[in-house]
């Protein structure tokens, strides 16, 4: 099956709807990373506790060009529960090339990718230099206008305060100048591990993205990411970006997918609503923005 442009794609997965009133809130992990490494020794065990802890959906994330296949055999095997994004990570710049480029188109006909990325800027290190980042972003952008895919933003600021460049900004200009997002879509897209200010948040917004909320939002520090979170929680997604980013409870320990339910009842007792309210809200997101339900 190819993918044909301005045709809107919609998968059928009747496991991420409860049955009834009262079922026990079914989750989503919008951005995982199970090829990592850290999952080498226990990856299938990691999907299992997935599904034993209540999540019907976990997206894998692809973001290396050597990663691409292997997520998408790994999602076949899997394919009742997963589904697959793949992209050019911003510190991976040194991957992007036309061939690289049409390889990644190729492979997002495959109906198990439901979304470009994760893609975007990282000002966190100095290894890529800001220009190719921003040069490698366009190209990923013109590679989204094109195949009318749902993209999955990175965006890391400096860690130096007195950095000349702000990343969300720089972010916000690309998309604002060189994306055409999906025709006749309410949702556009992730900002990934969103970690902006208020403003930010109503930038995404403005431009049809979701935000995605993870394990940082428990950290003491983030009371602000929290409040505005909270603020936009409508337009929240839960997510691990396992094996990084663990909740609180086991900061030092590697993160996984079937913590999922522990950061959307931190999140949930933040805002005062039940966390089956927030996990209901957050799956049809999920369903929406990825094309998931009909």
């Amino acid at each position: 099956m190819r993918f044909q442009p301005g045709v809107k794609v919609c998968y059928i997965l009747v496991y991420m709807i409860p049955s009834r009133t009262g079922s026990p809130p079914v989750y989503g992990d919008s951005h995982c990373h199970l090829l990592d490494s850290a999952f080498d020794g226990d990856r299938e065990a990691a999907v299992e506790r997935a599904r034993s802890a209540g999540l019907g959906l976990l997206v894998e994330t692809a973001c290396r060009r050597a990663d691409w296949e292997a997520a998408l055999l790994f999602a076949a095997r899997h394919r009742d529960i997963m589904r697959v994004c793949l992209g050019i990570h911003p510190e991976d710049c040194a991957e992007y090339s036309p061939a690289a480029l049409a390889e990644l188109a190729d492979m997002l006909n495959n109906p198990l990718a439901v979304g470009l990325g994760e893609i975007g800027l990282d000002y966190a290190w100095d290894d890529v230099p800001r220009e190719r980042q921003l040069e490698v972003f366009a190209g990923m952008l013109g590679l989204a206008s094109g195949c009318g895919r749902p993209i999955v933003l990175h965006c890391r600021g400096a860690r130096n305060p007195g950095h000349p460049h702000d990343a969300y900004a720089d972010l916000f200009s690309c998309l604002r100048s060189g994306w055409k997002p999906p025709a006749g879509r309410r949702l556009t897209g992730i900002l990934h591990c969103f970690s902006g200010t208020a403003e930010d948040a109503e930038s995404a917004a403005s431009l049809g993205l979701l935000l995605g909320v993870n394990g940082s939002i428990t950290y003491p520090k983030n009371s602000a990411l929290r409040e505005t979170a909270a603020r936009h929680r409508a337009r929240v997604v839960f997510e691990t970006d396992c094996p990084y980013l663990p909740p609180q409870s086991c900061r030092g320990r590697r993160n996984e997918p079937s913590r999922i339910p522990e950061i959307c009842a931190a999140f949930s007792s933040h805002c005062g609503i039940p966390p089956g309210e927030l996990a209901a809200s957050a799956m049809a997101n999920c369903a929406e923005v990825f094309s998931l339900l009909v």
